[in-house]
């Protein structure tokens, strides 16, 4: 009976630890780089990229969730409406996109990330719904969302990374053009 106990506890640990070994970590999709802006200090830059947050979102107040000057970092929360491109059945997935930037400052340089890229369906017309896809990640397939048949999960999945990736071009080249420049124009008035 004690061999029996023995064996049973050296076969559970030994399953648990692993089942820590087999699973890997989903890469999100993320937009991220490091940008050099020679002899700017960090409160200059600081600056610029709180002004680029008040003139990208419509009401950066409620969007900002961390504006740490001290630390050099400014955090928030963005939303774009997401179309579908597949038209048979996709009513469900018609809503938002919802994502995080991340803006830290240095004497010289800033760096910037968008991840957190995260799908929310809505109720169709006919009172299906919604379907979420939840976090976007860089596979090629998000898995079985019920609801969905494959062709037209996949097709929709990369429509939303490309949808996403779009979004953070834009915003990426605004904060880049924002970012060369003065914070309030200098004393050219």
């Amino acid at each position: 009976m004690k061999k029996m106990l023995l064996c049973f506890v050296v076969i559970s640990f030994s399953l648990l630890g692993s089942s820590n070994v087999c699973c890997e970590e989903i890469e999100k999709l993320t937009f991220s780089e490091v940008v050099n802006v020679d002899g700017v200090s960090a409160e200059d830059l600081y600056m610029r990229a709180r002004a680029w947050f008040v003139e990208s979102f419509t009401d950066s107040k409620n969007v900002i969730e961390i504006d740490n000057m001290k630390e050099g970092i400014i955090v928030g929360k963005g939303t774009t409406a997401y179309e579908p491109n597949v038209f048979a059945s996709s009513g469900c997935t018609r809503g938002r996109i919802v994502f995080t930037v991340k803006v830290m400052v240095k004497d010289g340089r800033y760096k910037y990330e968008f991840f957190n890229f995260t799908h929310h369906g809505s109720v169709s017309s006919s009172g299906f719904g919604p379907i979420d896809f939840g976090v976007l990640t860089t596979e090629e397939d998000c898995g079985k969302i019920e609801g969905t048949y494959k062709g037209q999960r996949i097709a929709l999945w990369k429509h939303m990374k490309s949808t996403s990736e779009q979004i953070a071009d834009q915003m990426i080249d605004s904060l880049k053009k924002k970012m060369k420049e003065e914070a309030f124009g200098g004393d050219d008035w």
